[in-house]
């Protein structure tokens, strides 16, 4: 019968301690920033910038909007690369 009731003990404990553990572990940020989609139903500048570090690195000098394609002017390893990223969050070759 002891066993029985620590057995039980442990479970109701484990049970208690587990939601607690996971509330408090931190977010993660989604795995595919490409598929970030705005309440517009596409991905914002902001977005696009992030897209285009993850890929590329360096540091962004510029970022607009042109023709429904985001232009982002990034440095990397001393030379200036132009990306460009669609509203779906892809990077469109030139």
């Amino acid at each position: 019968m002891r066993v029985i009731a620590r057995w039980f003990a442990l479970v109701l404990l484990a049970v208690m301690v587990v939601p607690s553990v996971a509330e408090r572990a931190p977010r993660t940020p989604d795995p595919n920033p490409e598929q970030a989609f705005s309440a517009t139903g596409g991905v914002t500048l902001r977005d696009a910038v992030a897209i285009v570090r993850q890929a590329f690195g360096g540091k962004v000098i510029s970022a607009q909007e042109i023709d429904g394609l985001y232009r982002i002017r990034v440095v990397t390893d001393g030379s200036v690369r132009t990306v460009r990223v669609d509203r779906r969050g892809r990077l469109v070759k030139p």
